[in-house]
């Protein structure tokens, strides 16, 4: 009998030992990848990058863990035709995959040339006259006219073009902020260069210090501070809405596409978005003139910067 309860005993030992092994474990289950900072879009003639790519692995239990860059493999990828591509990604026995484009060198646009007859003196408070300019795209083995961009007197003249392809190309620094709209309207028959930007900078007193104004060829009308939200309260929506509490501003922003531009260095995580849409709604003048824009072209910008 006393053999009988030894024997008991040991077994009891080995189930509660293998449990114990049982609880401990947590299996990979799989990969997880991260392409946010990761080039997607390349031309022709570039070569294959995946720097930027998070690879995690996944357990059991839900956690993950970053793999170092000589755990996993990524295989390389034949830009030299234009299309989409797969990029493989493999660690041990799971493998996942993401998308890269390459486009035709030759719709590469390199810079921009301006030229024409416009006048390029003013007088201090003048407006910018764009009658003869003439903006050129400058490519691999072509000059084509452009006829969608943006100018804003800032600290100089500054373009940026928006095309209606897969991809947008952002010319030169951004500097403004929030929603910036150009345009001639009809004002009694006269045509008059009219534009407004709106945003909500880092100022902690909006009403003292923002970036809100209308232009009207030959005059400027500051505007109330405005709040941004987002359609469903989505960072990346598709739609933004910009409106002040005085009911003078009253803004919907429709996204067609997006230029991202992320910053990392050492502590410092900068989020920035450079968005092309159409604008409608209404803005204000301190007169109490309203001016109402239906689907016009403008371009926005979202940067979030944390330490």
């Amino acid at each position: 009998m006393r053999k009988f309860y030894s024997f008991l005993l040991i077994c009891a030992s080995i189930v509660s030992f293998s449990s114990l092994i049982s609880c401990d474990k947590d299996d990979i289950v799989g990969i997880l990848l991260d392409t946010t900072n990761c080039k997607k879009d390349f031309y022709t003639d570039e070569s294959f990058t995946y720097e930027g790519l998070v690879v995690s692995k996944i357990f059991e239990s839900n956690r993950e863990e970053v793999l170092e860059e000589n755990e996993y493999k990524v295989t390389n990828v034949d830009l030299s035709t234009p299309g989409i591509k797969v990029v493989y990604v493999n660690y041990l026995e799971f493998s996942e995959k993401y998308l890269v484009s390459s486009a035709d060198v030759n719709d590469k646009l390199l810079g921009i040339e301006i030229s024409g007859t416009y006048r390029t003196k003013y007088n201090e408070g003048e407006i910018f006259q764009t009658k003869g300019l003439i903006v050129e795209g400058v490519y691999l083995n072509k000059k084509m006219e452009i006829f969608d961009y943006t100018l804003s007197i800032t600290r100089g003249l500054k373009i940026n073009t928006f095309k209606d392809t897969q991809r947008t190309e952002n010319i030169s620094r951004s500097e403004f902020a929030g929603v910036l709209y150009n345009a001639f309207l009809n004002d009694g028959g006269k045509e008059r260069l009219f534009a407004f930007n709106l945003t909500r900078n880092q100022s902690v007193d909006q009403d003292s210090y923002n970036e809100n104004v209308i232009w009207v060829e030959g005059e400027s009308f500051p505007m109330p501070p405005v709040k941004f939200t987002h359609k469903n309260g989505k960072k990346k929506a598709k739609e933004w809405y910009v409106k002040d509490e005085k009911g003078l501003v009253d803004i919907t922003f429709k996204i067609n596409k997006v230029y991202y531009s992320p910053i990392h260095a050492l502590v410092i995580d900068c989020y920035y978005a450079l968005p092309f849409g159409y604008i409608s709604g209404y803005v204000t003048d301190t007169n109490g003139k309203k001016y109402v824009v239906d689907g016009m072209l403008g371009i926005g910008e979202d940067k979030t910067t944390r330490m």
